[in-house]
């Protein structure tokens, strides 16, 4: 498929981490980045008609946890089929067991820089 007929995804993320939402916008053109600092802030968004394709929370925010936002998140129909990526810019061997016990709810954990 030709790279000019195809539509940017559109990737909600949730977090706070300037350095890496830079880094994920600068680098490609194949997405659109819709940033909000926590859960609480994006659910305007998610709430909306907006189309998301992809779902990258981080794992520590203010006020919830990305884990516990995901299982927000999937409660909701309309995000069923929607991936949704937790990434962690800290190494917590809990995070990643509480992580690896929430297939289901979350379809894949990274821990920055992967």
């Amino acid at each position: 498929m030709d790279e000019s007929t195809l539509k940017p995804l559109q990737i909600l993320y949730v977090g706070s981490n300037s350095k890496f939402i830079d880094e994920l916008k600068e680098s490609s053109e194949l997405f659109v980045i819709n940033q909000f600092d926590n859960g609480l802030k994006a659910n305007s968004f998610i709430n909306s008609d907006s189309p998301i394709d992809g779902i990258v929370c981080e794992a520590f925010m203010h006020g919830m946890n990305g884990l516990d936002y995901a299982k927000v998140l999937r409660s909701k129909d309309k995000f069923i089929k929607i991936p949704i990526l937790i990434i962690t810019f800290e190494k917590d061997a809990e995070l990643f067991k509480k992580a690896l016990a929430s297939k289901g709810i979350i379809d894949d954990f990274y821990q920055y820089p992967v």
